[in-house]
């Protein structure tokens, strides 16, 4: 009778130890484009999708040497610059994050600048979140003036994002929002005298 319980124990542990289907499929795909990457280590594009997985993985480090050895072959792609920043945020390494978030929107104005992607051209997804990134990361360093900044030229640049909005903190007002009156719930001071004098 004592063996029952202990089966299903050792069952549960063989459970917990095997890696789950997505993550199993996550790692597969991390080899095959180390591989890739090994066979062909001047492409560009896949050190930045090798890095890409291994942000989806969190594995910040790695993610960060991927996406250096594309900076180091391409020392223009923006991308590159986006997504080791977008790793280096993820290990809170702030300053870092700003430097590249910096470089990557620098690289992607340098095609003609905000006014290209105002009035032309559609922006790319990177170029928006890097706006957003920085803001972020410029709010944990409490610079939040220039954050605020940074998430409203990202809300120029693609003003139907309600996370963006959100993350500005001005759900869509210019200025600063209205303070929203508290109702008042106990009666005021000189309502509760009236009331306590005795009637003459």
């Amino acid at each position: 009778m004592r063996t029952t319980p202990l089966v299903f124990a050792l069952l549960a542990c063989s459970a917990v130890a095997q890696p789950l289907p997505s993550e199993a499929a996550g790692q597969e795909r991390i080899r095959k484009y180390e591989q890739i990457t090994a066979d062909n280590p001047r492409d560009v594009e896949m050190w930045h999708e090798l890095a890409g997985l291994y942000r989806e993985a969190e594995q910040w480090d790695k993610a960060i040497g991927a996406e250096t050895q594309a900076i180091q072959r391409h020392g223009k792609y923006a991308v590159a610059f986006y997504g080791r920043g977008k790793a280096k945020l993820g290990k809170e390494d702030y300053a870092g994050a700003l430097e590249d978030f910096t470089a990557s929107i620098r690289l992607l104005e340098a095609r003609g600048g905000l006014d290209l992607y105002l009035t032309v051209e559609q922006p790319p997804e990177s170029y928006i979140d890097s706006y957003r990134s920085r803001g972020v990361a410029l709010a944990h360093w409490n610079r939040y003036g220039d954050g605020i900044a940074d998430l409203s030229t990202a809300l120029k640049l693609r003003n139907d994002d309600p996370k963006l909005l959100f993350e500005r903190g001005l759900p869509g007002r210019k200025g600063r929002p209205q303070e929203r009156r508290r109702p008042r719930l106990l009666p005021r001071r000189t309502d509760l005298r009236r009331r306590s004098r005795p009637a003459s």
